[in-house]
C-alpha cells in the first residue's frame, strides 16, 4: 500500500491536518475533498466497512439535525418536517465523520498495531517532558483499538450473558494478547516532504474556505 511507504507518524500528521481541512469544508468543498481522499487505494473498502459498522449512527445524525436545526421545512405546512438546512447541515456531518473513520482504520490497516503505535509514540514524544506518560497512554490506546477490531470481527450477541461472562474473565486476560510489538522507522526526506506539502496545502485551503 502506498500509504506504508512513509513514516507512521509523518501518515498521521497528514491525517491530522487532512481532517483539520475536512472540519472547514463546506458543500461542495467538503464533496471535492472526500472525492480526492477516495482516489487512495483502499479507501473505497474502507468506506464500505465503515458504513456498514455505522449504518444508524449516520442516518440518526442526519434526521437528529433535519429536526432540530431551524429553517425552511422540506414539506410545507407539516409541523413535523425536517428543515432543508438542517438536513444539509446532518449530511454533512454525517460525511465527515463517515471519512475520519474510515481514513482511521485505512491507517491502522496499513501499518498494523506496530507500527501505529511507533508513529502514536513519536507524535506525543514531546508532552513526555511535562510528565505525561505516553508510552502507556499509546498502549492503552492501542489495545483499546485492538479490542475493538476483535469484538467487530467476532460480532458477539449483545445480552446480561455475555456481558457477565465479559466481566468474568479476569478482566480480559483470557482475550488480550501479553505483549504488543512496536515497530522501527526512521525518518526520511520524503517523510518531511510529505509533511512539508502537506501543510501548504491545508494553510491554502484555509485561506480559500475564509
Amino acid at each position: 500500500m502506498m500509504v506504508a511507504t512513509f513514516h507512521p507518524a509523518a501518515s498521521l500528521i497528514v491525517w491530522l491536518f487532512f481532517i483539520v481541512a475536512l472540519s472547514g469544508a463546506q458543500g461542495p468543498a467538503l464533496l471535492l475533498a472526500a472525492a480526492c481522499w477516495l482516489a487512495v487505494p483502499g479507501a473505497w473498502r474502507a468506506v464500505l466497512q465503515a458504513v456498514v459498522r455505522m449504518r444508524f449512527l449516520l442516518p440518526a445524525l442526519v434526521l437528529l439535525s433535519g429536526w432540530f436545526v431551524p429553517g425552511e421545512p422540506c414539506w410545507a405546512g407539516q409541523a413535523w418536517s425536517p428543515s432543508q438546512a438542517g438536513l444539509q447541515l446532518g449530511g454533512e456531518q454525517a460525511l465527515r465523520l463517515l471519512v475520519m473513520a474510515a481514513s482511521v482504520r485505512l491507517l491502522w490497516q496499513a501499518y498494523g498495531q506496530a507500527g501505529f503505535l511507533a508513529g502514536l509514540r513519536v507524535l506525543l514524544a514531546p508532552l513526555a517532558m511535562t510528565g505525561v506518560p505516553v508510552s502507556r497512554f499509546c498502549l492503552r490506546l492501542v489495545l483499546t483499538l485492538q479490542q475493538a477490531e476483535r469484538l467487530l470481527q467476532v460480532r458477539p450477541r449483545l445480552s446480561l450473558s455475555w456481558l457477565a461472562g465479559e466481566l468474568q474473565a479476569d478482566q480480559g486476560s483470557q482475550t488480550l494478547p501479553d505483549k504488543v510489538e512496536l515497530g522501527f522507522y526512521s525518518w526520511q526526506y520524503r517523510d518531511a516532504v510529505l509533511v512539508c506539502v502537506a501543510c501548504l496545502v491545508l494553510i491554502i485551503i484555509m485561506k480559500v474556505v475564509q
